[in-house]
């Protein structure tokens, strides 16, 4: 599959002819000047939780949801009470280590490059060997520890992007 980079012109050469890209990390993304590419819930999610109806005892509190677990803690008599939980949704906010993210897309748009305010688009054959690449120049200016593997794993997810960009 293609993966396609919107840059400015400028950019997208020194990415072509020398290699060079700028790498940011999540917790730059939520603090970007530039409206267009800030996502401020980068690296952030919300687990949902929803329960129609479930009934737990103190003495299994090891078992319970792990989003009840956090609004009751274990009772110091465990006494196998019964609590009933009916029609329930539990939020869970989580917040990701920072980590380095470069954002590709596997849709070509002339308006989303547009809204980017982009005059180029890099077009990505192999994203394995591109991920490849990045990853193994990371380790060696000692900006990743050399024991995570080599071939990252990417992650899709819809941005907030109207278009649906899609992040690794």
């Amino acid at each position: 599959m293609a993966f396609f980079k919107y840059l400015k012109k400028n950019y997208a050469e020194e990415l072509v002819l020398y290699g060079r890209l700028r790498i940011g990390t999540i917790y730059e993304y939520r603090n970007y000047e530039d409206s267009e590419r800030r996502d401020i819930t980068e690296g952030t999610k919300n687990e949902r939780t929803k329960i129609d109806e479930v009934t737990l005892y103190d003495n299994d509190y090891e078992n319970w949801p792990r989003g009840l677990k956090s609004l009751f803690l274990p009772p110091e008599d465990l006494t196998k009470t019964s609590y009933v939980f009916k029609n329930l949704t539990i939020l869970n906010p989580m917040n990701f280590p920072d980590a380095y993210i470069y954002c590709v897309t596997s849709n070509f748009s002339r308006k989303v490059m547009e809204d980017f305010n982009c005059d180029a688009c890099v077009y990505i054959k192999d994203i394995q060997a591109f991920c490849d690449i990045i990853s193994k120049k990371l380790v060696k200016l000692g900006l990743a520890h050399p024991s995570y593997p080599s071939n990252p794993t990417m992650h899709f997810r819809n941005c907030l992007y109207i278009g649906k960009d899609c992040g690794m």
